[in-house]
């Protein structure tokens, strides 16, 4: 989904692709980062990810877990 090539199937609501929902919340100004561990595994690297999104090292991972202000946050 967060590489430039993938396509995905349409779910339910609100009847989009997930790479539709994903580019919008690009759009919206949602950082959206990868698990740097991601790209290299799939044979990647942060050229072959669509525009918006970035590849998140363990120090951003860390500074986000140890904010007070972060009230959520998924893998």
């Amino acid at each position: 989904m967060s590489a430039s090539d993938e396509g995905g199937e349409t779910v339910q609501p609100p009847d989009m692709a997930p790479r539709q929902m994903l580019g919008g919340l690009v759009d919206a100004g949602v950082r959206v980062d990868v698990c740097a561990i991601y790209l290299p595994t799939e044979g990647l690297s942060d050229r072959d990810l669509r525009p918006g999104v970035g590849a998140a090292t363990p120090s951003d991972i860390g500074a986000v877990m140890a904010d007070p202000a972060t009230r959520l946050f998924t893998f």
